[in-house]
């Protein structure tokens, strides 16, 4: 027998990863002194100093635009009125359904002031009616009222009557104002809803 000698024994190996016989085909052996560890990309970002400058570019803006949107929609004291009108209206035809009596709303032109008052009120309840009355702005006012009778109001107290079953005076309400822009405002009987045109129309070219 031949004794084998120390230069013939395989040399050891550092892991079990590294012996040839453990690594799969095709793949070439990893140097033991290559790192495990990748860097990572960074990901890009925003600063703190340019997140301040966007916000405070933001808010620059915001307040020159802002207060101009406010005067604007403050200002249009035209359309405004033309709201509360509306909203009157539609409150004013549910009180008189849900109290089952009449109301009218009245139009003061020499004051240019519009309230609700019903005949059942007291003496008491039509002074506060006229201390609550709606003024129109300075630049606005009721140009005329016109009825389907062809009556053309312009002066003095003219009155709208809602009756107990939200029967409404057939009219048309005309407001303008000191721009040149008008309105027609028209009240429907048996509906009950209120149409706004921008445009001033006789009462004989609406439809009632």
């Amino acid at each position: 027998m031949r004794l084998l000698d120390t230069n013939d024994r395989p040399k050891p190996v550092s892991t079990y990863a590294d012996h040839p016989y453990n690594k799969p085909k095709g793949i070439p052996a990893r140097k033991n002194n290559q790192s495990m560890d990748r860097p990572q990309k960074q990901c890009g970002g925003f600063t703190l100093i340019e997140l301040t400058m966007v916000i405070l570019l933001v808010g620059f803006m915001l307040s020159l635009t802002l207060p101009r949107l406010r005067d604007v929609a403050l200002s249009d004291t035209l359309k405004n009125t033309v709201r509360t009108l509306t909203a009157t209206v539609k409150e004013l035809r549910y009180q008189a359904i849900k109290d089952s009596q009449e109301y009218y709303l009245i139009f003061d032109f020499g004051s240019k002031k519009f309230r609700t008052e019903s005949p059942y009120f007291t003496e008491a309840e039509r002074v506060d009616a006229k201390k609550n009355s709606f003024s129109l702005p300075a630049d606005v006012r009721v140009i005329d009222i016109c009825f389907k009778s062809d009556e053309k109001k312009t002066t003095g107290e003219v009155s709208i009557g809602f009756n107990k079953d939200g029967y409404i005076i057939p009219s048309v309400i005309h407001l303008g104002s000191e721009d040149g822009r008008r309105f027609t405002f028209v009240l429907r009987p048996f509906l009950g809803d209120v149409t706004v045109l921008e445009e001033y129309l006789e009462i004989g070219d609406v439809k009632l």
